[in-house]
């Protein structure tokens, strides 16, 4: 987060999958979307894979709202 300040942008943290959908779902609908998302795919309540699902049946689409899914190189796993 640090480094992102560092470069001019804005980051916000949530708990779980479910606090993630409920923040990018609050935001769109405020007009207020974010640029991007690093969607961890291994969280609590709801996983990544399942909310990156429900914002896409939200219809926020890939061009709009781009969610990234960083994983472990295979030797790290």
């Amino acid at each position: 987060l640090t480094m992102l300040g560092k470069l001019g942008y804005d980051a916000e943290v949530v708990a779980d999958g479910q606090a993630a959908l409920d923040l990018i779902l609050q935001r769109h609908a405020a007009g207020e979307g974010f640029d991007a998302v690093l969607m961890d795919m291994q969280m609590p309540r709801m996983d990544g894979l399942q909310a990156t699902r429900e914002v896409r049946r939200a219809g926020i689409d890939a061009r709009t709202l781009p969610i990234l899914t960083p994983s472990q190189p295979r030797a790290a796993r």
